[in-house]
């Protein structure tokens, strides 16, 4: 598919509206951390999965879904999922 420059133009106009997560190097800790605790109750969460978890997590914010993996994540930390 191609994107002509409107449509670049589009996405770009949205994503100025969005609000961006920091990534320090303490959040890619704990994104190892839940990938940890998660292996450890037999949960394999890739690092993308992890990362946008931990962005929720740090935010305490609603994580909205209909990916399986968030509410198996949400089951063993303080994530909230709704996965309507």
């Amino acid at each position: 598919m191609l994107v002509v420059a409107r449509d670049r133009a589009a996405i770009a106009d949205l994503t100025r509206q969005l609000t961006l997560h920091d990534t320090p190097l303490d959040h890619w800790i704990r994104v190892g951390e839940l990938r940890r605790s998660l292996k450890a109750r037999g949960i394999s969460a890739s690092t993308p999965d992890a990362h946008v978890a931990q962005c929720a997590l740090d935010r305490r914010a609603l994580f909205l879904s209909r990916d399986a993996i968030f509410p198996k994540i949400a089951r063993h930390c303080e994530l909230r999922v709704i996965d309507r």
